[in-house]
């Protein structure tokens, strides 16, 4: 990531998902994104009624952020990064659906 200059990868389900964090989860309109940042631990966000699943999948230890259904989860995804120092540049892995990658840019336009 740091030779790309890429903050961190956000990666949405399906066989990618699967890959980096050995969870089987099927896209929606709703985010649901594994977040694998420069720095850091990676970590979830979620749609705060899927947390419990997402936690039987992922472990404990590993962090969920959950957003409710009246919040902007791509902007609780931009101020998770910028906890961690991080949100210049976001990756995003190539099968997301459109609205994702749409909504990271909205929400967080420092960004790039």
């Amino acid at each position: 990531m740091m030779d790309n200059g890429v903050d961190a990868i956000v990666v949405a389900g399906g066989t990618s998902l699967r890959y980096f964090a050995g969870m089987r989860w099927g896209n929606s309109e709703r985010l649901f994104a594994y977040v694998i940042p420069r720095k850091g631990q990676p970590f979830f966000v979620s749609p705060a009624f899927e947390e419990e699943s997402a936690r039987e999948q992922a472990g404990a230890a590993v962090r969920v952020v959950t957003w409710q259904e009246d919040e902007d989860p791509y902007a609780l995804l931009g101020k998770s990064l910028k906890d961690l120092g991080l949100s210049e540049s976001i990756g995003i892995e190539e099968r997301p659906l459109f609205a994702y990658s749409d909504g990271i840019a909205k929400s967080n336009p420092a960004s790039r």
